[in-house]
């Protein structure tokens, strides 16, 4: 029970300050003299993904092997990723049909948001290094290599050929 308690706080007090944005400068007593200081430019990560949505092409994640890479990939213990995630579990996708895949990966920016990040110095989108980085260090979760491992190659692979894209289509995402 107090388990259950202390759950129920926490995510209810993550719910509460994940919406707060006044985080940065301008305390008192400071250079300022207690005028709060500008915060670094906002960047508009859904715009931008909604942007790279339209440049992911069916065609791009099959030659990277997306597909094949990600249903097959398993854990240092042995455990198919596919087994937890093939419909989407935890807000990442890992599945062996091809077309529910890419629509996941192509229409929902918490998906896009796994597999890539935007970097906010250029603004451009990146492979999402920390989220799996996140996955491997969470209590519960097996271990795998969030490094170098057949779903990172393939990944990289679908990246450079979605940057690459000079033909984008309309945005595809839907969220």
């Amino acid at each position: 029970m107090r388990l259950a308690v202390a759950l129920i706080t926490t995510l209810s007090l993550a719910g509460c300050l994940g919406g707060i944005d006044d985080l940065g400068g301008g305390g008192s007593g400071g250079p300022d003299g207690g005028m709060r200081q500008p915060d670094a430019k906002a960047i508009d990560t859904k715009a931008i993904f909604r942007q790279w949505s339209g440049c992911m092409t069916l065609a791009n994640f099959q030659a990277a092997n997306m597909t094949a890479a990600w249903s097959t990939l398993v854990t240092n213990d042995g455990k198919q990723c596919m087994n937890c995630h093939d419909q989407g579990e935890y807000n990442f996708i890992a599945s062996d049909d091809e077309t529910a895949y890419f629509a996941g990966l192509s229409q929902h920016s918490y998906f896009i948001a796994m597999y890539f990040s935007v970097d906010p110095q250029t603004e451009k989108v990146i492979v999402n290094t920390s989220s799996f980085k996140g996955a491997n260090s969470t209590v519960g979760h097996p271990r795998f290599n969030p490094d170098m491992n057949q779903g990172i190659t393939a990944l990289t692979t679908f990246f450079t050929s979605t940057a690459a894209n000079t033909a984008c289509g309309a945005p595809t995402m839907i969220d």
